[in-house]
């Protein structure tokens, strides 16, 4: 079940959401495209439960503090691997949290602004979010791109001025790692974390967090919006 604080009822006006390990499992795809890029170039295969770790971040520091490397041989890692991702067979090859396309038509319904901001090169996430037609519900998606290194805050921030004239305490970041958190917190908006991801564990607390969801059901009862979902579903 997951963790609450008590909060009023009031519904915010708008919700971002990371991508990997809160709205997808991307990890068959990353893992795959991972070894084959460091096989190409020569480095030691890294262990599954190493590449765990790289799902969230950017993959370049991913690679950089795995291999302490310099970050100009990370970066020719990073492009090595993206070439490789970018193949549909390696990028389709993750799968949707179940409930989660059902809470993003509730959402919706219910008036509120959906907004994505991943670390994942932007195309990326727009094509994974078409694969499993679930990008219509976004009315703003922000991620990573080729001319410049952002932060997960800076790309939140894209998000909240796509979001327009809406008071911060109004609107929540869901995340599934640390970066997401603190990332939330340096924009001055609400946070809730996800535990089904590859960062947080269930019964963590995070001071400050609105709340702790261990399932996306969860996530819908913390809004409470979960008896909207049972209402469809007994249509």
């Amino acid at each position: 079940m997951p963790i609450k604080k008590s909060a009023s009822h009031q519904l915010p006006k708008a919700i971002i959401f990371d991508l990997d390990g809160t709205i997808i499992d991307p990890f068959e795809g990353v893992c795959n495209s991972v070894q084959q890029s460091v096989r190409q170039i020569g480095y030691p295969a890294v262990p599954t439960s190493v590449v765990k770790t790289f799902i969230g971040p950017p993959i370049e520091d991913s690679f950089r503090q795995y291999y302490q490397i310099s970050e100009e041989k990370a970066e020719k890692l990073a492009y090595e691997f993206r070439c490789i991702y970018r193949d549909e067979k390696y990028l389709l090859q993750a799968s949707l949290y179940e409930g989660w396309t059902e809470a993003l038509r509730v959402l919706q319904d219910a008036g509120i602004f959906l907004a994505l901001a991943t670390f994942k090169r932007e195309s990326f996430a727009e094509q994974i979010l078409l694969n499993f037609e679930i990008h219509h519900y976004f009315g703003s998606i922000h991620g990573s791109v080729e001319e410049q290194k952002k932060t997960k805050k800076q790309i939140i921030e894209q998000c909240i001025h796509d979001i327009g004239s809406v008071e911060r305490n109004r609107i929540i970041y869901t995340g599934d790692t640390m970066n997401d958190y603190e990332s939330a917190r340096l924009a001055g908006i609400n946070f809730i974390g996800v535990t089904f991801g590859y960062g947080f564990k269930q019964g963590m607390y995070l001071e400050n967090a609105v709340a702790m969801a261990d399932y996306p059901a969860d996530f819908m009862r913390i809004l409470d919006l979960d008896n909207s979902i049972e209402q469809r579903s007994d249509r």
